[in-house]
């Protein structure tokens, strides 16, 4: 696997980099932390997208790669409208079993990349869509986690009741805690 990484950073060209990145899939998601390792130490591009393609593409189901052509590089990219369109792309070809692409996505650098994921995760439902959304209860920027209290107003979930009532404990941005209450409020009326 680390000669292969090595392969990705050096390919002299993108097409040469896709292909050792097919290579790297066939290893799954066991290599992620390799990934990321390498992603803390790279911080120039080419190297940064192409682990970057390379760290979306493992989270994601076989049928999305084959579907979706070129989409992991534009998620990878370093300019930011780039990135959001692909995940506005992304929302006609997702489906639920793509909730690890989705939860690896609240990663991104840009919160409105973070918050579209959630929002897609959420409407494509599946068995993590709570979880992985409590989690990025934990995100740092407020924005991402109003996004995911509006996220659960939209589509009220007693399932999560005790979990919000928790995280309003824990919360110091009062606008956010007031924000939980009406959240569930609303899951109490529903």
């Amino acid at each position: 696997v680390s000669d292969e990484l090595d392969a990705l950073l050096l390919a002299p060209t993108a097409i040469e980099a896709r292909a050792v990145r097919q290579r790297l899939v066939k290893f799954g998601p066991a290599i992620l932390p390799q990934v990321y390792e390498r992603l803390s130490r790279n911080t120039r591009e080419p190297g940064r997208h192409r682990l970057t393609a390379l760290r979306y593409r493992l989270t994601a189901t076989d049928a999305l790669a084959m579907d979706w052509p070129g989409g992991f590089d534009r998620l990878a990219s370093s300019d930011t409208e780039v990135r959001r369109t692909a995940i506005a792309d992304l929302a006609s070809h997702a489906k639920p079993q793509d909730h690890r692409l989705l939860s690896e996505l609240f990663g991104d650098q840009d919160p409105f990349v973070r918050a579209q994921s959630l929002k897609l995760l959420r409407s494509l439902g599946g068995d993590d869509t709570n979880r992985e959304l409590m989690a990025l209860l934990a995100d740092p920027e407020p924005n991402v986690r109003a996004a995911v209290l509006d996220t659960f107003a939209e589509s009220p979930d007693p399932a999560v009741v005790g979990d919000l009532m928790r995280y309003s404990a824990s919360e110091k941005n009062t606008d956010l805690v007031v924000h939980v209450v009406h959240v569930l409020e609303q899951t109490e009326s529903a």
